[in-house]
């Protein structure tokens, strides 16, 4: 267990952080983005005339030898659901922070709005295995129980099972809800999971990437350490070569993988900003 005092003070200053950003930037842009929620059914009441036939109730019609149309109302309670990565990979960054400081501060952003808009807001941490569930509720203290579930995390040197926490999304949340997988995605057979996942909920891929884990330097030949298990190796031109090569291929199955599940993720890199991507993403500069 981490010091106490010393997560809480690191959550707050993430959360301060993240609700500037929120309150200037973000929040209009997550309304907008969460606004399709779909419709569920209210009542049935008789014909009028102007109604759209579209919405005639056929079985009551029948019943009761006059028209009658059913009444839709929005729904307005939406769960946001963060499935986190946890493992070993997310400890590593080149550019000063490490990949999960950098999506802690992103989930901080996506748990403000939805806890500003009124939704349910939850989130899984996955490594190896599922480390903490917090399940989706309503309120401020969402925030720091989030935050304060990610920070005392241990990043685990096992794998990325991001499939188990995807099968317990689904298992779980009988309502669509929306879904943020936040990941390297380092992880294997993910295909039949997050097919399943997309077709039960609304998901948004945030894909996070350092540069060194796709450019390697020919000049500096950096002694390297493997990312999810304990090894050291030597960085000689073969070496490079081929994990050049394995990212490149990496990047062209997880493409595909998005592209066959019609899913569009918000690709980071850690040496670039991650707001503007973040807006774009969800439509400011399409509607300006």
């Amino acid at each position: 267990m981490k010091d106490a005092r010393e997560l809480i003070r690191k959550a707050r200053r993430i959360e301060i952080t993240s609700r500037k950003i929120v309150n200037t930037l973000f929040r209009g842009e997550y309304s907008s983005a969460f606004k399709g929620r779909g419709i569920e059914f209210s009542e049935v009441r008789e014909y009028q005339v102007g109604d759209d036939i579209r919405d005639i109730d056929w079985n009551v019609t029948s019943r009761m030898d006059r028209p009658y149309v059913k009444v839709n109302h929005e729904e307005r309670e939406l769960s946001v659901v963060l499935v986190i990565d946890v493992s070993a990979s997310m400890n590593w960054g080149s550019q000063g922070s490490t990949k999960f400081d950098r999506l802690i501060e992103l989930a901080a952003v996506f748990v403000i709005s939805a806890v500003q808009n009124g939704d349910k807001v939850g989130a899984v941490l996955i490594g190896d295995k599922i480390q903490a569930v917090i399940e989706p509720k309503k309120g401020k203290q969402q925030v720091m129980r989030i935050l304060r579930a990610a920070l005392n995390a241990t990043f685990d040197d096992k794998g990325t099972h991001l499939e188990t926490a995807l099968e317990w999304v689904v298992k779980t949340q009988k309502r669509k809800s929306f879904v943020v997988v936040m990941s390297d995605f380092y992880s294997n057979d993910l295909l039949a999971s997050m097919k399943v996942l997309s077709n039960r909920h609304q998901v948004v891929p945030i894909w996070i990437e350092d540069p060194l884990e796709t450019e390697w330097f020919w000049s500096s030949r950096p002694s390297l350490r493997t990312l999810e298990i304990k090894e050291k190796s030597v960085a000689g031109r073969h070496f490079i070569s081929s994990r050049q090569h394995q990212q490149t291929q990496r990047h062209e199955d997880l493409s595909q993988l998005f592209r066959k599940l019609h899913l569009r993720p918000l690709h980071l890199r850690m040496d670039q900003p991650y707001l503007s991507k973040l807006l774009q993403y969800f439509g400011r500069e399409k509607r300006s």
